[in-house]
């Protein structure tokens, strides 16, 4: 049994992005927004294809909000100087701001200005009322939304991690985090995550969305139960077509495993087993996905 409040953590395998580097004519380097999804990682480049618009994705977490943390953030160069998570202090958003900063020879305080609503935590911060959009730093520009995802790829070997996708996109961070909201229970829905150019007046930006996800209904404890073991079943067969050549092990354990809920009894039914014995695990283990909208 779970250990209650646990938030399963993933190991990060690599990052996505929807950017690239440019040259000018000089030779200078500049970021360029693309409308396609890059990713260093080999295996990403192997079943995305070239230049991807559109990815099938599966969300790990059972809560939209593990799955895309969302929040504000500002930077000074490689140091976090201010952030917020969602969490609030006496009915105030709490934004959690370091106290001081070190400019030359001078020490510059950071909470200048700032409403402190609690003790001083670990790594010299405060917690302070977030002024949001009204902020100064966030006029100025230096404190910006920050969404992260993170998912695994269709046909991407699940055992190694989770892709991430950082964003600072209002338009993006509006549009997954509303989805996420209206979806519930995402695990063992297939989504597709698109990424496409908008154009206001003269400018043109890349927005990203998330769509899709076919409903394993999860309303009570059998019905989560059986999207574990259906969710278990898809990496399975993630983890076979990341490995092209190694035995269908994992996927007879997983299949044997998602029957003994949504078929109880099929064991001891011989022209049931007949059936897998003549189609195979992996196509048995394709019908029983398809037949649960997956």
């Amino acid at each position: 049994m779970a250990i209650p409040g646990l938030r399963p953590s993933f190991e990060v395998r690599a990052k996505v992005r929807i950017g690239e580097k440019g040259r000018t004519a000089g030779g200078k380097e500049y970021p360029k927004s693309t409308d396609y999804f890059l990713s260093d990682d080999e295996e990403f480049k192997r079943v995305a294809g070239v230049k991807p618009k559109e990815l099938t994705i599966l969300l790990p977490h059972r809560d939209a909000s593990d799955n895309f943390p969302t929040g504000l953030e500002q930077w000074a160069g490689a140091m976090l100087v201010c952030y917020t998570k969602a969490d609030e202090i006496d009915g105030h958003t709490a934004a959690f701001r370091k106290q001081s900063l070190k400019r030359g020879s001078k020490t510059v305080d950071l909470l200048d200005g700032f409403t402190v609503i609690g003790d001083t935590m670990g790594n010299d911060r405060k917690p302070v009322i977030c002024r949001d959009r009204g902020c100064p730093e966030m006029i100025a520009g230096n404190c910006k939304p920050m969404g992260r995802l993170q998912f695994y790829l269709k046909g991407c070997d699940p055992s190694r991690g989770v892709f991430q996708l950082d964003t600072k996109s209002w338009n993006s961070i509006e549009k997954i985090e509303g989805f996420l909201m209206s979806l519930g229970d995402p695990r063992g829905r297939e989504l597709t995550l698109r990424v496409e150019m908008w154009a206001k007046g003269t400018s043109k930006f890349p927005v990203i969305t998330l769509e899709g996800g076919t409903s394993v209904e999860v309303n009570t404890a059998a019905d989560a139960n059986r999207a574990d073991v259906l969710v278990l079943l898809h990496k399975a067969l993630g983890n076979r077509d990341g490995n092209q050549g190694d035995s269908d092990h994992g996927v007879r354990v997983a299949l044997a495993a998602a029957l003994e809920v949504t078929n109880p009894g099929w064991r001891e039914k011989p022209a049931f087993a007949a059936r897998i014995r003549e189609i195979g695990v992996v196509k048995a283990s394709e019908m029983l996905l398809r037949t649960h909208g997956l």
